[in-house]
């Protein structure tokens, strides 16, 4: 008959190992686990720096072009309004073939090029000027005759109605010494006249069709029909007496910005 071993030794077999894994336990923790404190706060790193906006920032809007006027003196006179019908019939000069018009014509077109490819808005303007006209330069373009077939030469001036005489001054200044560079012509300041100093379209207050007195404004007289040289540089090299003229404006515009 098979033996059995007392229920006991079973239980003790069985409860030695396991008493020995409990007092092994307790001894590598030293004692009971002690309850869990309040947790810290959580470190928190750098905030990073803000992402750039996907959308650029607007970019300033940039400056008009300058706007200038450049009068053909006497073309078409006829036109003019009624205010001024009284020159209807001043044609200007002739000599020979060459007609006044025409040949100022011809040197304002050459201007306005000139101009156009230095990124300035140009109006080419007949003899009648737009009411109240404003710009940033106006300049009537005119061709002189004398009695005396030597007298050479020509001469700006500006409006005797000037509201800023300093400013318009400047502006003769600076096509007197381009002008000049350009054409190798001589400056005849003595023959100025009142139909220069006041032109019909500087007279803002007795005309509608007059320039703006806020308008920097001159006169050129860019030669003498009735000399021969001055005759032959005006119609057979008029890009000369143009390229003197466009440089004024550009140099008068370029030191004159600010007032725009």
């Amino acid at each position: 008959m098979e033996s059995k071993a007392p229920f006991y030794t079973l239980i003790a077999i069985v409860a030695a190992p396991l008493a020995a894994a409990i007092a092994l336990g307790l001894a590598a923790v030293g004692g009971p686990t002690p309850m869990p404190g309040p947790t810290p706060p959580p470190i928190l790193a750098p905030s990073p720096d803000p992402t750039p906006s996907p959308f650029p920032s607007p970019t300033p809007a940039p400056l008009p072009a300058p706007h200038v006027g450049i009068q053909a003196g006497h073309w078409l006179t006829r036109y003019l309004p009624d205010e001024l019908s009284a020159l209807r019939t001043m044609v200007g000069v002739k000599v020979g073939d060459w007609e006044e018009a025409r040949v100022n014509m011809g040197v304002a077109e050459r201007v306005a090029d000139i101009l156009v490819r230095e990124g300035i808005d140009v109006d080419v303007l007949p003899a009648t000027v737009p009411e109240g006209y404003k710009a940033d330069l106006f300049l009537s373009l005119h061709t002189d005759a004398w009695k005396d077939p030597e007298m050479s030469g020509f001469k700006v001036a500006r409006s005797d109605w000037s509201r800023d005489p300093a400013r318009d001054d400047s502006l003769v200044q600076r096509l007197i010494g381009d002008y000049q560079a350009a054409t190798g012509l001589p400056e005849h300041r003595d023959t100025i006249t009142d139909n220069m100093t006041q032109y019909y379209a500087f007279d803002y207050k007795k005309y509608r069709h007059a320039v703006s007195p806020s308008t920097p404004a001159a006169i050129i007289e860019m030669g003498f029909l009735s000399n021969d040289g001055d005759l032959r540089l005006l119609t057979q090299q008029p890009e000369r007496a143009a390229l003197g003229i466009a440089r004024g404006v550009l140099d008068f515009l370029g030191n004159h910005s600010g007032d725009r």
